[in-house]
């Protein structure tokens, strides 16, 4: 195990496109990851679950809106060592959230290796995401750029996900197989979705992301210096409390992590899932039944647990 490895996870966000759905079967809006959808656990707690065989509790932090801890507190409970930290606010974008536990992580380990993973994709193959994962980490590539991305092979010119377009084949010794990082493609038009599918370069972005903590801050500092230096002043003394954190999230500008952060940074590597992995991205009502109809992958066993 990385003994510097930290995951970070992301649970800050509404589920406004599935609203309609849950609030038609559990009768209030609670955010998706919070929900079990008739199975053991929910999105949530897969999320955290599937990246224990890898990195322990005691070194992910989750990060949380504070409207929401009414579902979190209970769920994260099952996790000893776990640690959470609330966004007094939503709206200030995905990257302001991924930055507030950026800096948590680094007061714990200047050399800390981060994972950014969202709390609410589906995967039913988690010993093909172990094994993802466990490849990158020995790859000599990977720790020498930026950031290595995830992305999904894709089975339809989706045209309301995310695309990268990937460069040639990399020669650089023990690359196992990453990629370049040529460009993103944001929700293309219908023709340009078709182009990419076609092209056989092009992957859909799953904003699972990992990186080298100090990297990933230098990307930020280059792309939104304002942001890390408030981010900065707030964490002089260690982490801020509830007070200095509401007072910090006043004055932030909204910011997105894919398009105002990795989109404008250079030295980004891909690395490719396979189909087999069965990912799937729960932003629709159709996504949602489609995963939960397919089940985790035969060569593994269904989950066994008393969370």
């Amino acid at each position: 195990m990385t003994k510097h490895l930290y995951a970070i996870v992301l649970a800050g966000g509404s589920g406004q496109r599935l609203q309609e759905l849950v609030r038609a079967r559990f009768g209030e809006p609670i955010p998706k990851q919070y929900c079990h959808f008739d199975q053991r656990e929910s999105l949530l707690q897969q999320t955290i679950r599937r990246l224990e065989p890898e990195i322990p509790s005691t070194r992910m932090t989750v990060v949380v809106d504070r409207s929401h801890w009414r579902w979190a507190t209970p769920q994260l409970r099952w996790f000893p060592g776990i640690h959470s930290i609330d966004q007094p606010r939503g709206d200030r974008g995905t990257a302001n959230g991924v930055l507030l536990p950026l800096f948590h992580v680094l007061q714990r380990d200047p050399q800390a290796l981060v994972l950014i993973t969202p709390s609410d994709h589906g995967i039913n193959n988690e010993t093909e995401f172990l094994r993802s994962l466990r490849r990158v980490l020995v790859s000599r590539a990977a720790k020498e750029s930026n950031a290595v991305l995830f992305g999904v092979q894709p089975t339809m010119p989706a045209t309301d996900f995310g695309w990268m377009v990937l460069g040639d084949p990399m020669h650089r010794a023990r690359s196992f197989g990453l990629r370049s990082v040529e460009r993103f493609v944001e929700k293309p038009e219908r023709s340009l979705a078709f182009s990419l599918f076609s092209c056989g370069k092009a992957l859909w972005n799953s904003m699972v992301v990992l990186a080298r903590a100090d990297r990933l801050l230098g990307l930020f500092e280059t792309n939104a210096p304002e942001s890390v230096a408030a981010f900065r002043e707030a964490f002089q003394h260690g982490p801020p409390d509830e007070d200095t954190l509401a007072s910090l999230y006043e004055k932030l500008p909204p910011l997105d992590f894919s398009r105002d952060i990795l989109e404008k940074s250079s030295d980004l590597l891909a690395d490719a899932w396979p189909l087999t992995m069965g990912w799937q991205d729960l932003g629709t009502p159709t996504r949602l039944r489609e995963w939960l109809a397919s089940g985790p992958s035969e060569d593994q066993p269904k989950p066994v647990s008393s969370r």
